[in-house]
Protein backbone atom coordinates (compact mmCIF):
# COMPACT_ATOMS: atom_id res chain seq x y z
CA UNK A 1 0.00 0.00 0.00
CA UNK A 2 2.59 2.58 0.79
CA UNK A 3 4.44 2.04 -2.51
CA UNK A 4 0.95 2.80 -4.21
CA UNK A 5 0.30 6.08 -2.06
CA UNK A 6 4.16 6.23 -2.98
CA UNK A 7 3.45 6.76 -6.79
CA UNK A 8 -0.22 8.36 -6.39
CA UNK A 9 1.96 11.59 -4.46
CA UNK A 10 4.90 11.06 -6.88
CA UNK A 11 1.95 11.21 -10.00
CA UNK A 12 0.27 14.54 -8.38
CA UNK A 13 3.83 16.57 -8.05
CA UNK A 14 4.41 15.44 -11.54
CA UNK A 15 0.77 16.74 -12.70
CA UNK A 16 1.53 20.05 -10.62
CA UNK A 17 4.98 20.64 -12.10
CA UNK A 18 3.69 19.98 -15.53
CA UNK A 19 0.76 22.64 -14.71
CA UNK A 20 3.82 24.74 -13.56
CA UNK A 21 5.46 24.41 -16.81
CA UNK A 22 2.41 24.92 -19.08
CA UNK A 23 1.28 27.72 -17.31
CA UNK A 24 4.54 29.86 -17.64
CA UNK A 25 4.77 28.36 -21.30
CA UNK A 26 1.11 30.29 -21.68
CA UNK A 27 2.78 33.58 -19.75
CA UNK A 28 5.84 33.25 -22.08
CA UNK A 29 3.80 33.59 -25.27
CA UNK A 30 1.55 36.09 -23.73
CA UNK A 31 4.88 38.32 -23.33
CA UNK A 32 5.58 36.82 -27.29
CA UNK A 33 1.99 38.53 -28.39
CA UNK A 34 3.25 41.64 -25.98
CA UNK A 35 6.38 41.62 -27.26
CA UNK A 36 4.91 41.94 -30.72
CA UNK A 37 3.09 44.96 -30.22
CA UNK A 38 5.64 46.23 -28.48
CA UNK A 39 8.18 45.70 -31.47
CA UNK A 40 5.14 47.74 -33.66
CA UNK A 41 5.10 50.46 -31.28
CA UNK A 42 9.26 50.86 -31.79
CA UNK A 43 8.69 50.72 -35.48
CA UNK A 44 6.09 53.60 -35.23
CA UNK A 45 8.22 55.69 -33.06
CA UNK A 46 11.01 55.10 -35.53
CA UNK A 47 9.21 56.16 -38.58
CA UNK A 48 8.20 59.29 -36.79
CA UNK A 49 11.70 60.21 -36.19
CA UNK A 50 13.18 59.47 -39.63
CA UNK A 51 10.05 61.87 -40.96
CA UNK A 52 12.23 64.74 -40.35
CA UNK A 53 16.04 64.05 -41.31
CA UNK A 54 17.02 67.79 -39.82
CA UNK A 55 16.71 66.87 -35.79
CA UNK A 56 19.47 67.04 -33.59
CA UNK A 57 19.65 64.53 -30.70
CA UNK A 58 18.42 66.86 -28.31
CA UNK A 59 15.27 67.13 -30.51
CA UNK A 60 15.03 63.92 -30.96
CA UNK A 61 14.97 63.29 -27.56
CA UNK A 62 13.16 66.21 -26.42
CA UNK A 63 10.34 66.39 -28.87
CA UNK A 64 9.56 62.45 -29.12
CA UNK A 65 11.49 60.10 -26.43
CA UNK A 66 11.11 62.95 -23.31
CA UNK A 67 7.05 63.12 -24.45
CA UNK A 68 6.32 59.45 -24.26
CA UNK A 69 5.52 58.05 -20.66
CA UNK A 70 7.94 56.44 -18.91
CA UNK A 71 8.20 54.62 -15.50
CA UNK A 72 10.52 52.19 -13.59
CA UNK A 73 8.39 49.36 -15.17
CA UNK A 74 8.07 50.71 -18.36
CA UNK A 75 10.99 52.93 -20.10
CA UNK A 76 12.91 54.40 -22.99
CA UNK A 77 17.19 54.34 -23.68
CA UNK A 78 18.97 55.97 -26.82
CA UNK A 79 22.33 55.77 -27.71
CA UNK A 80 24.87 56.54 -30.20
CA UNK A 81 27.91 54.78 -30.59
CA UNK A 82 28.69 53.33 -27.33
CA UNK A 83 27.49 56.40 -25.84
CA UNK A 84 24.01 56.78 -23.36
CA UNK A 85 21.93 59.59 -24.59
CA UNK A 86 18.67 59.32 -23.28
CA UNK A 87 17.75 56.53 -20.32
CA UNK A 88 13.63 57.00 -18.63
CA UNK A 89 13.28 60.45 -18.30
CA UNK A 90 15.68 63.69 -17.59
CA UNK A 91 17.05 62.37 -14.09
CA UNK A 92 17.71 59.23 -15.12
CA UNK A 93 19.68 60.59 -18.02
CA UNK A 94 21.81 62.73 -15.61
CA UNK A 95 22.71 59.76 -13.66
CA UNK A 96 23.65 57.93 -16.46
CA UNK A 97 25.51 60.90 -18.30
CA UNK A 98 28.91 60.37 -19.91
CA UNK A 99 28.66 56.35 -19.28
CA UNK A 100 28.45 53.90 -22.11
CA UNK A 101 26.41 51.66 -23.18
CA UNK A 102 27.46 48.72 -21.77
CA UNK A 103 27.78 50.50 -18.56
CA UNK A 104 24.30 50.27 -18.73
CA UNK A 105 23.85 46.85 -20.59
CA UNK A 106 26.13 45.12 -18.13
CA UNK A 107 24.45 41.65 -17.95
CA UNK A 108 26.14 39.21 -20.99
CA UNK A 109 22.07 38.76 -22.54
CA UNK A 110 21.67 42.43 -22.64
CA UNK A 111 24.88 43.23 -24.39
CA UNK A 112 24.26 40.41 -26.65
CA UNK A 113 20.82 41.67 -27.56
CA UNK A 114 22.18 45.38 -27.95
CA UNK A 115 24.99 43.94 -30.12
CA UNK A 116 22.29 41.87 -32.36
CA UNK A 117 20.35 44.66 -32.90
CA UNK A 118 19.21 45.22 -36.86
CA UNK A 119 19.15 47.93 -39.08
CA UNK A 120 15.66 49.46 -39.35
CA UNK A 121 14.31 45.98 -38.35
CA UNK A 122 13.15 46.24 -34.69
CA UNK A 123 13.78 42.67 -32.78
CA UNK A 124 12.56 41.45 -29.29
CA UNK A 125 14.19 39.69 -26.02
CA UNK A 126 13.59 39.18 -22.54
CA UNK A 127 16.96 40.36 -20.60
CA UNK A 128 18.20 41.65 -17.19
CA UNK A 129 19.02 44.84 -16.55
CA UNK A 130 19.59 45.85 -12.70
CA UNK A 131 18.77 42.57 -11.65
CA UNK A 132 14.84 42.50 -13.15
CA UNK A 133 13.85 41.51 -16.53
CA UNK A 134 13.05 43.08 -18.88
CA UNK A 135 10.77 42.89 -22.59
CA UNK A 136 13.13 44.18 -24.51
CA UNK A 137 12.45 46.04 -28.09
CA UNK A 138 15.42 47.28 -30.00
CA UNK A 139 15.93 48.43 -33.01
CA UNK A 140 19.01 50.19 -34.95
CA UNK A 141 18.85 52.79 -37.55
CA UNK A 142 21.31 55.50 -38.93
CA UNK A 143 20.24 59.31 -38.77
CA UNK A 144 22.38 62.04 -40.16
CA UNK A 145 25.25 59.82 -41.13
CA UNK A 146 25.14 58.22 -37.28
CA UNK A 147 24.29 55.23 -35.90
CA UNK A 148 22.20 55.05 -32.87
CA UNK A 149 20.34 52.16 -30.95
CA UNK A 150 16.99 52.79 -29.49
CA UNK A 151 15.30 50.04 -27.32
CA UNK A 152 11.84 49.92 -25.17
CA UNK A 153 11.71 48.34 -21.72
CA UNK A 154 8.85 46.79 -20.01
CA UNK A 155 8.85 44.77 -17.32
CA UNK A 156 6.98 41.77 -17.79
CA UNK A 157 4.74 42.14 -14.37
CA UNK A 158 2.93 45.56 -15.82
CA UNK A 159 1.92 42.63 -18.42
CA UNK A 160 1.18 39.58 -16.14
CA UNK A 161 0.25 41.24 -13.51
CA UNK A 162 -2.89 43.16 -15.47
CA UNK A 163 -6.01 42.71 -13.26
CA UNK A 164 -8.15 40.36 -15.98
CA UNK A 165 -4.90 38.25 -16.84
CA UNK A 166 -4.04 38.13 -13.08
CA UNK A 167 -7.73 36.98 -12.12
CA UNK A 168 -7.89 34.07 -15.26
CA UNK A 169 -4.29 32.95 -14.00
CA UNK A 170 -5.48 32.47 -10.61
CA UNK A 171 -8.52 30.32 -12.08
CA UNK A 172 -7.28 28.48 -13.59
CA UNK A 173 -4.37 27.77 -10.53
CA UNK A 174 -7.09 27.11 -8.59
CA UNK A 175 -8.97 24.74 -11.17
CA UNK A 176 -5.56 22.97 -11.73
CA UNK A 177 -5.15 22.37 -7.74
CA UNK A 178 -9.04 21.49 -7.47
CA UNK A 179 -7.92 18.84 -10.13
CA UNK A 180 -5.18 17.80 -8.79
CA UNK A 181 -6.92 17.68 -4.96
CA UNK A 182 -9.51 15.22 -6.18
CA UNK A 183 -6.76 13.36 -7.93
CA UNK A 184 -5.06 12.28 -5.12
CA UNK A 185 -8.28 12.19 -2.66
CA UNK A 186 -9.65 9.76 -5.36
CA UNK A 187 -6.51 7.99 -5.91
CA UNK A 188 -5.77 7.58 -2.09
CA UNK A 189 -9.25 6.04 -1.52
CA UNK A 190 -9.06 3.43 -4.53
CA UNK A 191 -5.45 2.64 -3.10
CA UNK A 192 -7.49 1.94 0.71
CA UNK A 193 -10.19 0.15 -0.89
CA UNK A 194 -8.09 -2.34 -2.64
CA UNK A 195 -5.95 -2.46 0.20
CA UNK A 196 -8.54 -3.63 2.37
CA UNK A 197 -10.53 -5.45 -0.47
CA UNK A 198 -6.61 -7.50 -0.60
CA UNK A 199 -6.85 -7.80 3.22
CA UNK A 200 -10.33 -9.57 2.67
CA UNK A 201 -9.06 -12.06 0.24
CA UNK A 202 -5.80 -12.59 2.05
CA UNK A 203 -8.04 -13.74 4.82
CA UNK A 204 -10.20 -15.66 3.00
CA UNK A 205 -7.38 -17.32 1.11
CA UNK A 206 -5.30 -18.28 4.17
CA UNK A 207 -8.92 -19.79 5.37
CA UNK A 208 -9.81 -21.51 2.05
CA UNK A 209 -6.52 -22.97 2.50
CA UNK A 210 -6.98 -24.53 6.24
CA UNK A 211 -10.04 -25.68 5.00
CA UNK A 212 -7.99 -27.40 2.27
CA UNK A 213 -5.53 -28.66 4.65
CA UNK A 214 -8.35 -29.82 6.65
CA UNK A 215 -10.06 -31.23 4.05
CA UNK A 216 -7.11 -33.67 2.98
CA UNK A 217 -6.24 -34.68 6.58
CA UNK A 218 -9.69 -36.26 6.54
CA UNK A 219 -9.33 -37.68 3.33
CA UNK A 220 -5.81 -39.23 4.19
CA UNK A 221 -7.68 -40.43 7.52
CA UNK A 222 -10.41 -41.89 5.49
CA UNK A 223 -8.33 -43.53 2.79
CA UNK A 224 -6.01 -44.79 5.85
CA UNK A 225 -9.54 -46.21 6.96
CA UNK A 226 -10.48 -47.48 3.78
CA UNK A 227 -7.31 -49.43 3.67
CA UNK A 228 -7.91 -51.24 6.44
CA UNK A 229 -11.40 -52.12 6.56
CA UNK A 230 -12.83 -55.13 5.92
CA UNK A 231 -15.64 -53.83 3.50
CA UNK A 232 -13.26 -52.76 1.11
CA UNK A 233 -10.65 -54.43 1.12
CA UNK A 234 -10.12 -57.68 -1.08
CA UNK A 235 -7.22 -60.03 -0.08
CA UNK A 236 -5.55 -62.11 -2.08
CA UNK A 237 -6.56 -66.11 -1.85
CA UNK A 238 -2.70 -67.53 -0.11
CA UNK A 239 -4.20 -65.16 3.06
CA UNK A 240 -7.40 -67.61 3.52
CA UNK A 241 -5.48 -70.66 5.30
CA UNK A 242 -4.33 -69.10 7.82
CA UNK A 243 -7.54 -66.55 7.65
CA UNK A 244 -9.45 -69.98 8.43
CA UNK A 245 -6.93 -70.84 11.32
CA UNK A 246 -7.34 -67.58 13.04
CA UNK A 247 -11.56 -68.19 13.51
CA UNK A 248 -10.68 -71.45 14.79
CA UNK A 249 -8.09 -69.70 16.84
CA UNK A 250 -11.20 -67.94 18.04
CA UNK A 251 -13.99 -70.32 18.46
CA UNK A 252 -16.18 -68.78 15.85
CA UNK A 253 -18.58 -71.17 15.56
CA UNK A 254 -20.54 -70.29 12.57
CA UNK A 255 -18.86 -69.13 9.35
CA UNK A 256 -19.62 -70.18 5.55
CA UNK A 257 -17.74 -70.20 2.61
CA UNK A 258 -18.79 -69.26 -0.64
CA UNK A 259 -16.49 -69.48 -4.20
CA UNK A 260 -17.77 -67.71 -7.45
CA UNK A 261 -16.45 -67.73 -11.07
CA UNK A 262 -16.25 -64.71 -12.97
CA UNK A 263 -15.24 -64.41 -16.96
CA UNK A 264 -13.93 -60.95 -17.56
CA UNK A 265 -12.19 -57.94 -14.50
CA UNK A 266 -14.79 -55.84 -15.56
CA UNK A 267 -17.76 -58.10 -14.45
CA UNK A 268 -15.14 -58.48 -11.31
CA UNK A 269 -15.04 -55.19 -10.57
CA UNK A 270 -18.40 -54.53 -10.67
CA UNK A 271 -19.52 -57.58 -8.17
CA UNK A 272 -17.03 -56.49 -6.09
CA UNK A 273 -18.79 -53.17 -6.04
CA UNK A 274 -21.88 -54.24 -5.41
CA UNK A 275 -20.52 -56.76 -2.22
CA UNK A 276 -19.49 -52.72 -0.36
CA UNK A 277 -22.85 -51.77 -0.24
CA UNK A 278 -24.51 -55.10 0.08
CA UNK A 279 -22.15 -57.06 2.58
CA UNK A 280 -21.03 -55.46 5.96
CA UNK A 281 -17.87 -56.60 7.86
CA UNK A 282 -18.49 -59.72 8.78
CA UNK A 283 -17.88 -60.43 5.01
CA UNK A 284 -14.39 -60.95 3.87
CA UNK A 285 -13.21 -61.50 0.35
CA UNK A 286 -10.36 -62.93 -0.95
CA UNK A 287 -9.62 -63.07 -5.05
CA UNK A 288 -7.95 -65.89 -7.08
CA UNK A 289 -6.97 -64.01 -10.65
CA UNK A 290 -5.08 -66.66 -11.93
CA UNK A 291 -8.13 -68.87 -11.64
CA UNK A 292 -11.00 -66.41 -11.80
CA UNK A 293 -11.96 -67.33 -8.43
CA UNK A 294 -13.58 -64.87 -5.79
CA UNK A 295 -14.53 -66.23 -2.23
CA UNK A 296 -16.82 -64.72 0.22
CA UNK A 297 -16.00 -65.71 3.65
CA UNK A 298 -19.43 -64.60 5.78
CA UNK A 299 -18.51 -64.92 9.83
CA UNK A 300 -21.53 -65.54 12.06
CA UNK A 301 -23.83 -65.12 9.19
CA UNK A 302 -26.47 -68.03 8.15
CA UNK A 303 -26.19 -69.56 4.72
CA UNK A 304 -29.97 -68.41 4.02
CA UNK A 305 -29.23 -64.72 4.78
CA UNK A 306 -26.14 -64.62 2.53
CA UNK A 307 -28.03 -66.83 -0.49
CA UNK A 308 -30.85 -63.99 -0.04
CA UNK A 309 -28.18 -61.17 -0.33
CA UNK A 310 -26.00 -62.85 -2.56
CA UNK A 311 -28.61 -64.03 -5.20
CA UNK A 312 -29.20 -60.60 -7.09
CA UNK A 313 -26.02 -60.14 -7.73
CA UNK A 314 -25.26 -63.42 -9.53
CA UNK A 315 -25.36 -63.57 -13.54
CA UNK A 316 -23.89 -61.57 -16.07
CA UNK A 317 -20.83 -63.91 -16.36
CA UNK A 318 -20.48 -64.71 -12.59
CA UNK A 319 -22.13 -67.63 -10.88
CA UNK A 320 -21.63 -69.58 -7.66
CA UNK A 321 -19.39 -72.60 -7.80
CA UNK A 322 -19.03 -73.97 -4.52
CA UNK A 323 -20.84 -73.45 -1.01
CA UNK A 324 -19.45 -74.49 1.94
CA UNK A 325 -20.66 -73.69 5.58
CA UNK A 326 -18.92 -74.38 8.41
CA UNK A 327 -18.80 -74.85 12.20
CA UNK A 328 -15.23 -74.41 14.10
CA UNK A 329 -13.37 -76.04 11.09
CA UNK A 330 -10.46 -75.53 9.26
CA UNK A 331 -11.54 -76.14 5.57
CA UNK A 332 -8.90 -75.64 2.60
CA UNK A 333 -9.92 -74.31 -0.54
Amino acid sequence: MRIWLGVTVCLALLFALFSVIQIRKYEKSVLDIYADAQDAYVQLVLDQINIAADRTEFEIVEDILGTLDSSSNRYWTFSNEEALIFVKDVAETNRYKGFTTSTYYVSEEAKQFIANLRTNKVVHDIIPINEKSYVASGVAFEYNDTMYQMCLLTNPKTVLDHNVYMNARINLSVIIGVVLLLFLITAVMMVLTNHKKDERFNAEREVNENLRRTVEKLTAALERQRLFDIQYTVFHHDVLPMFLEKLAERNIKTYCIFTLCYESSEQKESFLRKCQVLFDQRVFRFQNAEKRRIILVAVQQEKEEMMRLLKPMLGNGVRLERLVAKRNQNVPV
